[in-house]
């Protein structure tokens, strides 16, 4: 008997919820050409596959992914389509198919096309009914794209999300009179402001929330407080001017302006000034250290960057796409693992013992470094590797993030070229010309990704300080809301440039254990405790005894 499974593909789900629909009708007639074939012993499986709502450009198709693992289990000897198109449109993907049915002996059969793969001239006939069916999509998205280019042309609308101050009604884009007004206080206030991130705390204390969309199936999205990114988008949306975007230009819509141009142009220049004044972004990042950086599986650590206060900060961090859980997530700023690194090879090179024999093995090495002339070199090349100085940058092959341990790997030929003002020869570049060096990272927990904090210069008095600093302020917040200076936290937010939850959290230091303080004040505290270990623990309980035994028991020392 031959097990034979019936696919079935349908590239809209236009009509699908009727009782009989185009994916019955294909099944029908592939059951009656199994009934045809019964002197064959062919039977169908019970099991259905049926795509309905997908495209045959791609293989991304739940009931397809299905059939495979059937056939691969070694369930299915037959699989019948009603049309060659029903299985895919594109050639390089049934190549795939067809190696794989191939590689199961299962017999592939278009039943409305007389195809059978079981011989060569079945499987000539599939590739150019294949080829043509190819053709045939690409076409129709060649129209689509013309289309559209051509209404866009004419200022029409194409569809998608209406944006915020806009509704769609029959293809057309209508003016919403409520979220107008919001969108132009935006742009007055942005104006105003000059900052995307004071912008967005002021919305979000004046209640003013994204665009909200009801889905099709019941349901709705949107109504919550804007992003950074959303609010860019706003700023540099033509459509509030009356324009639409045509290819790489733009041309005048049909629909109204909601944005006066001179508003609209304010604004522009306005980010325009913002982005020369923050620099000319991540390009010129002097990250020295990029693309040299793995944690402790083997995964490359990117960057990212933030601004506060007008002032950006960068960080070596894991990339948000490979999506890994929480605390596998690695984030450091990118000035202190340059200038540690860079330290931590420049230490090694003090040491002659280790320098004569990792790096200067020769006596005519050791030489040529002895003068004095070589020594002052390489002591202004040492200096130098701590601001991100390009020699030993590139001496640097390899950075890994360990769990106790920053391991680096260092060209033993690049490193010499850089002590002693040669060039390094390429030929040396292989495994034997790798020596690594270890140095000590500390993990702390920071939100929800391990910041891995490289040990700093700071001293204990310093630090005692900072954590006074966080102390006083989050007093002169609490007295605020007494004396009613300040209304709120979210009035506090808005002036420290901060989110509520952030001053919520922070204002419970105002309520720390005078024990606690005291002990600070005399600086007695450990290596390790900061400011940012202290503003982890909040928010404290108010109950001193319980901040005592969180606090003292283990992060304060008590001699």
């Amino acid at each position: 008997m031959k097990r034979c499974a019936i696919y079935t593909r349908k590239s809209t789900d236009e009509g699908l919820d009727l009782k009989y629909n185009s994916l019955d009708a294909q099944r029908d007639a592939c059951l009656a050409y199994i009934k045809s074939q019964s002197h064959e012993e062919w039977a169908p499986v019970e099991e259905q596959f049926d795509d309905g709502g997908f495209t045959g450009g791609n293989l991304e198709r739940p009931a397809l992914k299905r059939l495979i693992r059937e056939i691969e289990r070694g369930h299915i000897d037959v699989v019948l389509i009603h049309k060659i198109d029903r299985l895919t449109r594109s050639l390089m993907d049934f190549a795939k198919l067809a190696e794989m049915l191939d590689r199961h002996n299962v017999s592939f059969v278009a039943v409305t096309q007389h195809l059978n793969t079981a011989d060569s001239v079945g499987r000539l006939s599939l590739n150019i009914l294949l080829s043509f069916a190819q053709f045939e999509r690409e076409i129709a998205s060649e129209r689509i794209r013309e289309k559209i280019l051509a209404s866009r042309r004419r200022g029409l609308w194409t569809g998608g999300h209406p944006p915020l101050g806009y509704d769609a009604k029959e293809g057309s884009l209508l003016v919403n009179e409520q979220e107008a007004e919001h969108v132009r206080h935006i742009y007055r206030r942005y104006v105003d402001l000059r900052s995307v991130d004071d912008l967005r705390l002021e919305l979000q204390h004046d209640g003013i929330r994204s665009k909200i969309r009801p889905y099709g199936k019941g349901g709705r999205g949107g109504g919550k407080p804007f992003s950074r990114g959303a609010l860019y988008a706003i700023l540099r949306n033509v459509l509030y001017r009356g324009k639409i975007r045509c290819g790489d230009g733009v041309v005048a819509g049909i629909h109204d302006a909601i944005v006066p141009t001179d508003l609209w142009l304010a604004a522009s220049r306005a980010l325009e000034a913002g982005r020369r004044r923050h620099g000319p972004g991540r390009s010129s990042s002097p990250a020295v250290l990029l693309g040299k950086i793995f944690d402790a599986k083997g995964r490359r650590i990117t960057r990212s960057s933030t601004f506060k206060k007008g002032k950006q900060y960068r960080y070596y961090a894991t990339a948000a796409s490979q999506r890994l859980p929480v605390g596998e997530r690695v984030r450091i700023p990118c000035d202190k693992l340059d200038r540690e690194v860079s330290e931590a090879v420049a230490a090694r090179i003090a040491d002659h013992t280790w320098l004569f024999a990792n790096i200067l093995t020769s006596a005519s090495d050791r030489l040529k470094y002895a003068t004095e002339a070589r020594r002052e070199k390489a002591l202004q090349n040492n200096c130098a590797a701590s601001e991100g100085s390009q020699n030993m940058a590139d001496a640097i092959s390899k950075v890994t993030i360990g769990d106790q341990f920053t391991t680096i790997a260092i060209s033993k030929a690049k490193l010499r070229a850089a002590l002693l003002g040669a060039s390094s020869r390429r030929e040396n570049q292989n495994k034997n010309d790798i020596v690594t060096i270890q140095h000590p990272t500390v993990f702390r927990r920071k939100g929800k990704q391990l910041c891995a904090i490289v040990p700093g210069r700071r001293s204990r008095r310093q630090r005692a300080d900072d954590i006074l600093e966080e102390v006083a302020r989050a007093k002169n917040w609490y007295a605020g809301l007494c004396n009613e200076t300040f209304r709120s936290l979210a009035e506090i937010a808005v002036t420290e440039r901060v989110s509520p939850s952030t001053i919520s959290r922070r204002i419970t230091l105002a309520f720390l254990s005078p024990t606690i303080e005291n002990r600070i004040r005399a600086g007695k505290i450990p290596d390790h405790l900061d400011r940012q270990l202290v503003l982890n623990n909040c928010p404290l309980p108010g109950d001193w005894e319980l901040q005592e035994r969180l606090l003292s028991e283990s992060v304060l020392t008590k001699e």
